[in-house]
């Protein structure tokens, strides 16, 4: 009984001066926590850009500028063209190329046939390592495909 009592009485000295916080006033130490900034959103005519991979150095690359910069394998390029275009038989691309890791490809179309060309790409995604897909006007899609080659 003592030991409750004993209890009781630290728990009532340890609550005695516990109040609610008090607001801030004007020239107080408190600071204002802000609602946080909002995320811009991307612009519609920057061309797209692929992040790194974790525990990669590289910083990030547009991959357009990736694809103009790059140097064509010529054996890889064609082994990979023609894979494409068997894999993209239902909307064939009306223009592509590859060059050493990395494949540009655009379709045109009534927004139905784009619309079905974005869905096919998605299969794309298990032979390339990324896919990046832009949309300059409604009757084309532009898609650069990644590769990582083991060379």
């Amino acid at each position: 009984m003592t030991r409750v009592l004993i209890l009781l009485g630290i728990t009532a000295l340890a609550c005695r001066d516990k109040e609610a916080p008090k607001p801030a006033t004007p020239g107080s130490a408190a600071v204002a926590v802000s609602a946080p900034a909002p995320v811009p959103k991307p612009r519609a005519d920057k061309a797209p850009e692929l992040l790194p991979g974790f525990g990669s150095d590289k910083v990030a690359v547009n991959v357009e500028d990736r694809f103009k910069n790059e140097d064509v394998d010529v054996a890889w390029k064609s082994h990979v063209e023609a894979d494409l275009k068997k894999r993209l038989a239902k909307h064939p691309p009306s223009e592509l190329e590859c060059k050493a890791s990395v494949c540009r490809l655009a379709i045109t179309g009534s927004e139905a046939d784009i619309s079905a060309a974005i869905d096919d790409m998605q299969s794309l995604h298990d032979a390339a390592q990324s896919l990046t897909l832009s949309r300059p006007d409604p009757t084309k899609v532009v898609a650069y495909l990644t590769y990582e080659r083991a060379d």
